[in-house]
């Protein structure tokens, strides 16, 4: 669970999260399960770069304390427009998103409108690869500034699109270490997608940071 490595077909996966998985998320199925057994009933989390009509946001409002959500996106912050992109998109037509206690803001990852030290747990999912490489490093700056002192990041990536060389060195100046093992080789089972592969990491903030 703490190993940060890749995403093999041995790995537990789920269909199903509040809504069922599109067959052409080939990732999310793995990611989501992992990401799952981070969630505490005590915690204060925030998904980061949520996406619209990605149901984890959700989850995570249902299984944790408190649950916030983020985007650039300007529908992320209207449940009707949410609902109408989950329906077009996932192709669930009763969808209620109603009763979820979640908290929805607008605004980049690289700079959010949260106090020091608020969130427990941080869920970014394959979201900083898509991000410049400064993009990235503030981005995690700023995670690190939000996060707890004994909160974890949970982080996924696509690769070769995710540098390894350059990541670690960003994770490590912005004041993140690695939380259990690091295994950075392709095993020949690894979840494989449009060329890509996933990776995942578990991250902690270095005490003083």
């Amino acid at each position: 669970m703490l190993t940060s490595r890749f995403f093999t077909t041995k790995d537990e996966k789920v269909n199903k999260v509040i809504f069922p998985i599109p067959a052409t998320w080939w990732s999310r199925f793995y990611e989501y399960a992992w990401a799952m057994q981070f969630c505490d009933k005590n915690d204060v989390v925030l998904d980061a770069a949520c996406g619209i009509e990605h149901p984890f946001k959700f989850y995570l409002a249902h299984r944790c304390r408190e649950a916030h959500a983020v985007d650039v996106d300007k529908r992320v912050t209207s449940l009707m427009k949410i609902r109408r992109r989950m329906q077009k998109k996932l192709g669930v037509f009763n969808v209620d998103i109603t009763g979820f206690k979640l908290s929805l803001q607008c605004c980049d990852i690289i700079e959010m409108p949260f106090p020091d030290k608020k969130f427990d747990k941080i869920f970014c999912i394959s979201v900083l690869e898509h991000l410049s490489d400064v993009d990235k490093i503030k981005a995690l700056y700023e995670f690190s500034r939000v996060i707890k002192d004994d909160g974890k990041l949970i982080l996924t990536l696509d690769y070769p699109t995710t540098n390894f060389e350059k990541m670690e060195r960003f994770v490590k100046d912005a004041g993140f270490n690695f939380v259990g093992d690091v295994n950075k080789s392709i095993p020949n089972n690894a979840i494989t997608g449009l060329g890509l592969h996933c990776f995942r990491m578990v991250l902690s903030k270095r005490v003083g940071m």
